[in-house]
């Protein structure tokens, strides 16, 4: 008998490191300061 893998599993190859952290960098620049101004409310 089979699991499921053979049915539903599909790989999928990794991705270039430098991509990787390419796109980490640009998030973080882009939610730059947003943990400050959600954690400033509660004060």
């Amino acid at each position: 008998m089979h699991g499921f893998n053979p049915y539903f599993y599909v790989h999928q190859p990794l991705r270039d490191l430098v991509d990787v952290v390419k796109e980490i960098r640009d998030l973080e620049a882009e939610t730059e300061g947003l943990l400050e101004k959600i954690l400033s409310f509660s004060t």
